[in-house]
């Protein structure tokens, strides 16, 4: 009988060794996969927001919107630009958006939808997430 548990004994141990090591090995892996998963999730976010998809958000912080403006303003004007409840009707300078400091809030996240029509921006949206 002293054989009988001195086995389960050996195999408890031998089980548990096994498990931890198994576990230390996935837990980078796991963290790498997600890694890779979140990459993967916003290039595929960057290409749909490029092709001018209107079901994509993407997320912003408020003191990135001024360099977002900027960025899309190099190309051409927009049409409409929505910073929260306040809307800007074309847009061709940064300088043509009044109290830009006052209404966006530089600690704040916000989603940001750009909508196409024909490769021409016709609104940049911004909401501040709550």
């Amino acid at each position: 009988m002293e054989k009988f548990w001195a086995v389960i004994l050996i195999f408890v141990v031998v089980a548990a060794a096994g498990l931890m090591y198994v576990n230390q090995v996935y837990i980078p892996q796991k963290e790498t996969q997600m890694a890779m998963a979140e990459m993967a999730n916003k290039t595929l976010t960057a290409v749909k927001l490029e092709i001018g998809d209107e079901t994509i958000f993407s997320e912003v912080s408020g003191g990135e919107i001024k360099e977002v403006i900027e960025y899309y303003l190099n190309d051409n004007s927009i049409a409409t630009l929505i910073i929260g409840s306040h809307t800007y009707n074309n847009v061709h300078n940064i300088n043509d958006i009044e109290n830009l400091n006052t209404v966006v809030k530089e600690e704040s996240q916000y989603y940001m939808k750009i909508i196409k029509n024909n490769d021409k921006i016709t609104e940049i949206r911004f909401t501040e997430i709550v």
